[in-house]
């Protein structure tokens, strides 16, 4: 897999025209990660022959049989800053010869690279930047794309040729101003300000985020019902509007044309109960699992009708207008906020409209949502898909809330806020079978240190192919909109769970917190574990059952302490060293049993 791993960066010279010099060398830096090193690193200099380190081509790597070109030494060390130098004259170039760019390129890893150089002697007789005739005659009559319009001509004639004196000494100020090599140190200071400032406007310039954006056009454009769907025959036309169905739509200058401004605040208006209807549904089918309107994606009369048409009716008006008071405790199976809920202004809950935090917490707070998983076999006859709310809704986590809870128990979690996207561990050839050549995505390069344990919701997705351990547990590829997730059942959950490299270095970081914070006995650190991860306390037969696993883990990494220690160092984060590695070892397999129980992935 790592040798599939390839990489380029092309460097154009753009400020200064370089020339290779007598006796001239190619030197740059370079520092191998140790994470993830190459396989090999290649240097081409305009074009020339391309030269690289590495390891030696083997019959399943891709730079067999020497296409990467003339191989000239072994990779330097990994983890350390490495200086590479060549000959030009091994890089096919020939002495003043111009130079567009370089090229530098990884194959199988992530290599960084600093202060690429070329050097040698300068004869000024011969020098195309240190002799204005020089560089005129290396032209050959072919004039560079930078040169003025007024230029060209002078420079594609050569200096043979007659020109006008004024001519060619405005191609000799342009030489003097743009190509030559300074000839003061004064001059030199100068040139060096000017390409560090134009050097920093290009890199300001890429470095400013950008994205499109919706703007109205000054004169909209005509829109027509287009007779029989035919693109070319045009009928009444017509002008922006909703379904005469629906409320008009109103507008904020009855003499303009709708805008989209008229269009959002018509959605959210009281004369359209729809949106915080929808909107309250799905806050509902979220914890709740199932929505009041069961097709949360359709609220038509196609789509399924409310199981409590007057809760969803209470919870849409106190989400859209909401009350000073609450229904009274008990009705509707809701309890209202504490009188002391603070609010943003007077009236506490019902103080602030479209507060999506305070609906949250009128359903969480609510008996509904409170009551016991657990349900007789009678009231489960009554009510099997718990449509009457009669017991709490009970239904295993989303792919997301599973690994972050593994790693919030573990301790590892970073909670870092905002930020860019982060590559989590994934398994090897996900990204590369589908990606297209010239894509930033084509190849997946891990993360490490504190990001790879940031919150799942900043897991970067790539649409094409998801990451493992969201597509495992019925996560959405966000190639179509998704009101629902599915929830199915296969062994392929259960091996990640069990085996992925996330879950049981967490599960490790758990034992160490076990061990560090639990308690000195057996017995102590069981309950502290259960209470972690279950807020519980085991019961009598829990106890008995971890303890005889226990025993049994710690037999079994006695007899083999080799792979305790590898067990212990799965993932990247270092062991804390709080026991010896067997101790760790057998914790982390009880830890890795109780964060697979059902009652941890499930809802209760």
């Amino acid at each position: 897999q790592a040798n599939t791993f390839f990489h380029e960066d092309t460097i154009q010279f753009r400020l200064r025209q370089v020339r290779v010099p007598d006796a001239g060398f190619f030197e740059a830096f370079v520092y191998l990660d140790p994470k993830q090193p190459p396989s090999a690193i290649a240097v081409q200099v305009a074009g020339g022959t391309k030269v690289w380190w590495g390891n030696e081509p083997t019959a399943d790597s891709p730079y067999g049989g020497g296409n990467l070109g003339k191989r000239f030494g072994a990779l330097p060390t990994p983890g350390k800053w490495a200086r590479l130098r060549v000959s030009t004259q091994l890089l096919g170039l020939g002495d003043n010869q111009a130079i567009a760019g370089l090229t530098l390129q990884e194959y199988g890893g992530v290599a960084y690279w600093d202060a690429p150089a070329i050097g040698g002697s300068i004869a000024p007789a011969t020098d195309a930047l240190s002799s204005f005739r020089v560089w005129w005659k290396s032209l050959d009559g072919k004039a560079q794309p930078e040169l003025p319009a007024e230029l060209r001509p002078v420079a594609v004639g050569g200096p043979a040729k007659a020109h006008l004196p004024s001519d060619a000494a405005k191609l000799r100020a342009y030489y003097l101003a743009y190509i030559a090599r300074p000839a003061t140190r004064e001059l030199g200071l100068r040139q060096a300000a000017w390409e560090k400032a134009r050097a920093e406007h290009f890199i300001a310039a890429d470095a400013i985020p950008g994205t499109l954006v919706f703007r109205d056009l000054p004169v909209p454009r005509d829109a027509f019902v287009m007779l029989r769907g035919q693109y070319d025959k045009k009928g009444e036309k017509v002008t922006p509007g909703v379904p005469s169905v629906l409320p008009p739509l109103k507008l904020a200058d009855p003499s303009k044309r709708p805008t989209r401004l008229d269009l959002a605040n018509w959605i959210v208006s009281k004369e359209n109960p729809l949106t915080a209807r929808v909107a309250a549904n799905r806050l509902w089918q979220q914890f709740f699992g199932v929505g009041l309107v069961k097709t949360s994606d359709d609220f038509g009369t196609q789509g399924a009708l409310p199981s409590h048409p007057e809760l969803l009716d209470f919870l849409a008006s106190e989400f859209r207008d909401p009350s000073p008071n609450p229904l009274p405790q008990g009705e509707r199976g809701l309890n209202p906020a504490p009188p002391s809920f603070p609010g943003k202004g007077a009236g506490g809950l019902g103080s602030s409209a479209w507060d999506t935090k305070k609906l949250v917490k009128l359903m969480v707070m609510s008996d509904a949502f409170r009551r016991d998983a657990r349900q007789s076999p009678e009231l489960r006859a009554k009510d099997p898909d718990n449509r009457l709310l009669s017991r709490g809704p009970r239904f295993r986590l989303d792919a997301e809330q599973l690994r972050d809870n593994a790693l919030f128990v573990s301790g590892l979690m970073n909670p870092q806020m905002g930020g860019r996207g982060v590559n989590v561990y994934q398994p090897p050839n996900i990204w590369e079978p589908i990606g297209y050549g010239d894509s930033n995505t084509r190849y997946y390069l891990q993360d490490h240190g504190e990001a790879l344990y940031r919150r799942s919701l900043y897991a970067f997705i790539k649409r094409t192919a998801p990451a493992p351990f969201l597509t495992n547990f019925d996560a959405t590829n966000r190639e179509q909109l998704c009101a629902v997730r599915d929830r199915t059942n296969t062994p392929l959950q259960a091996l990640q769970l069990m085996n992925d490299v996330q879950h049981f270095e967490a599960a490790r970081a758990l034992a160490e917190r076990v061990l560090a914070e639990g308690g000195k006995t057996t017995d102590e650190r069981v309950a502290f574990l259960y209470r972690t991860v279950l807020s519980r306390k085991p019961d009598a037969d829990e106890h008995r059952l971890v303890a005889r696993a226990l025993t049994k883990q710690h037999e079994l990494f006695a007899a083999d302490p080799a792979a305790a220690k590898r067990a212990v160092r799965v993932g990247e984060s270092k062991p804390k060293g709080t026991a010896p590695d067997i101790e760790v070892a057998a914790w982390a397999m009880i830890a890795n049993l109780v964060l697979n129980l059902d009652e941890v992935v499930t809802r209760n």
